[in-house]
């Protein structure tokens, strides 16, 4: 078993095989919580060098029952719903998370939320179930191409959706990231200076930014106003990145024509918001990166990185504080 034989890391939640199977061969023990409750998840942490998780929160307190702890493993890409940064750094923890895993589930699913709002698909499914078989001619429907694509956030979700929408649909593309950076053969994105170009441009308007301090709330009252009338908003990136009083408003009023919700501010939403109940507005259960392919992909990934920071290396994707 060699020097790992002893490791234990836990698994706050479970993770698809491949990834419990790479720790197992590497001779680690593979801890699993029974349920995810915080008392359960402290006992166990308590002799562990690793725990990964999807979307159990381990606080500071958590983390601070595990005195041998020296990696937490995002099971994804935002860690927001998993740890603070911050306070793992300070107890000497490092974070590794698995940005490139999930890339293209999350682009397909936002593209598939930009194709469902063009063609009104949802509105044209419940009418023909309900024996409206003409409902087109009072929902006109909308072609992709040549219209705008705006994204707010261009890592590599953003430009993998950049990828699809301007060489697969024929859409112009314009994307705003205060760390925008172009692939080195790139000519197809035009780089917004600031927020408000891109939101005034975008006839579709989607989100692909992490759900930190700054971002809380980037899209409000102000912002909407600053978009096109008709202008579509999609959002698989955080909830807390949108005013969800100011965006129901919105559609409410028609200010904007719809919006595809994947994230909610709280998560699991509460039943019967007023949101729920517009016609425009597509929803999907926080589930853009949980394809079979994705899933796999991620528990190799956050498995890696594990690895490598229990066994001296530097992981791929460390997470760093923000500053």
């Amino acid at each position: 078993m060699g020097e790992n034989s002893k490791k234990k890391v836990l698994l706050a939640q479970e993770i698809e095989k491949s990834g419990v199977e790479y720790l197992q061969q590497r001779g680690y023990e593979v801890v699993r919580a029974p349920r995810e409750e915080r008392g359960c998840i402290r006992e166990l942490i308590r002799d562990c060098e690793g725990v990964i998780s999807k979307t159990f929160f381990l606080d500071r307190e958590t983390l601070a029952c595990a005195p041998a702890l020296r990696v937490v493993g995002k099971h994804g890409v935002g860690v927001d719903n998993v740890v603070d940064v911050a306070a793992a750094s300070a107890l000497g923890i490092c974070v590794v998370n698995t940005p490139r895993a999930n890339a293209n589930s999350v682009a397909e699913h936002t593209i598939g939320m930009i194709l469902a709002l063009s063609k009104n698909f949802r509105q044209m499914d419940l009418a023909v179930r309900e024996g409206d078989f003409f409902a087109a001619e009072r929902m006109p429907a909308h072609e992709v191409r040549e219209k705008t694509l705006a994204l707010i956030g261009y890592g590599n979700i953003g430009k993998r959706v950049a990828q699809i929408a301007h060489d697969g649909l024929g859409m112009q593309v314009i994307a705003y990231d205060p760390y925008f950076i172009r692939d080195e053969q790139e000519s197809s994105v035009r780089r917004a200076a600031a927020l408000e170009e891109a939101l005034r441009e975008g006839d579709y308007i989607s989100l692909h930014l992490p759900g930190v301090e700054k971002t809380y709330h980037l899209i409000g009252e102000a912002q909407i106003r600053q978009m096109k009338p008709g202008a579509c908003l999609i959002n698989c990136a955080r909830g807390s990145v949108v005013d969800t009083d100011a965006l129901t408003a919105a559609l409410k009023s028609g200010r904007i024509r719809a919006a595809a919700l994947d994230v909610y501010e709280e998560e699991p939403p509460k039943a019967g918001q007023e949101l729920f109940s517009l016609g425009n507005v597509l929803l999907t259960p926080h589930s853009s990166a949980l394809s079979e392919e994705a899933l796999r992909q991620m528990s190799r990934d956050v498995a890696a990185g594990v690895d490598a920071v229990l066994s001296g290396k530097t992981p791929e994707w460390p997470v760093r504080p923000v500053a």
